[in-house]
């Protein structure tokens, strides 16, 4: 492993109102039916079983992060969460953790591997159903309709393989649901996974390198500074479904990674 980039960026006011970025259930060019097709497509794969990024350990990020970021009054958003480990691990560190998944099986499937966070059905909120538990709520919907009117805002927000989940032509629109949400002063801790030979168009994971981290964050009124903390030469190396011969060669190489910390600007 090893730091990357250099410094960090630190951008300087913008010209941009604020107004500018501000959610409108206008804003998204997507039609219904691509919304619904796209989060079929992901409930077939968990009706399938063909979860492969799900990992059984806590992301080495926050074990080796976590602590400079995220402390016992944080509240922190995970978006597409599935049922990652992660959420109970960062139950143990913050104050609250809220996951948005669009299926309701990833929630199911969590909720009966962790019986110890006592989660329950507690109705729906703004078009997403609740899962309530210990110091953790799971909203099931389209992340796209998420807003503070949902669950207010956040601290902290871990993107952990969701942004390079998501087609790339959604990115602004998914970076506009952010910055709704994430409190002044806040963070978003972002894993973009670049595929090699500066592959862009082939995924989920789809690549976010750095240019593309840098040209959707560094003009955003909210935002004070992009800062890559960390990358990693082969992110896959410890998963055994990655050291199979024929994955290796399905993403053509290694997959790097690159960690970032994106700092909102304070009041």
């Amino acid at each position: 492993m090893m730091q990357c980039y250099g410094k960090s960026r630190v951008l300087t006011p913008t010209v941009v109102a604020a107004a500018a970025f501000a959610l409108n259930k206008n804003r998204s060019l997507r039609t219904q039916s691509e919304e619904v097709g796209a989060l079929d497509s992901w409930k077939k794969l968990w009706d399938t079983g063909m979860t492969r990024w799900h990992q059984r350990d806590v992301y080495w990020v926050l074990q080796k992060y976590g602590d400079d970021y995220i402390h016992k009054e944080s509240r922190v958003l995970v978006p597409l969460c599935g049922k990652t480990v992660d959420l109970a691990y960062l139950t143990t560190k913050a104050k609250e953790v809220i996951g948005v998944e669009g299926v309701l099986q990833a929630v199911k499937e969590f909720m009966q591997e962790n019986p110890n966070l006592q989660m329950e059905a507690v109705g729906s909120r703004n078009g997403f159903d609740c899962f309530r538990g210990e110091k953790i709520w799971l909203l099931c919907g389209n992340f796209f309709h998420f807003g503070p009117a949902v669950a207010g805002k956040f601290d902290v927000i871990w993107d952990r393989a969701a942004m390079v989940a998501i087609n790339p032509s959604d990115r602004e629109e998914y970076v506009q649901v952010l910055g709704s949400v994430l409190k002044p002063g806040g963070v978003l801790l972002l894993s973009g996974y670049v595929r090699p030979k500066g592959d862009v168009k082939s995924g989920p994971p789809f690549t976010l390198n750095k240019d593309q981290v840098l040209h959707l964050f560094e003009h955003q009124p909210w935002v004070a500074s992009v800062e890559c903390i960390e990358s990693v030469n082969d992110a896959f190396s410890n998963e055994a479904w990655y050291k199979r011969l024929i994955l290796r060669w399905r993403f053509g190489g290694v997959v790097s990674e690159d960690i970032w910390a994106i700092h909102s600007k304070a009041k």
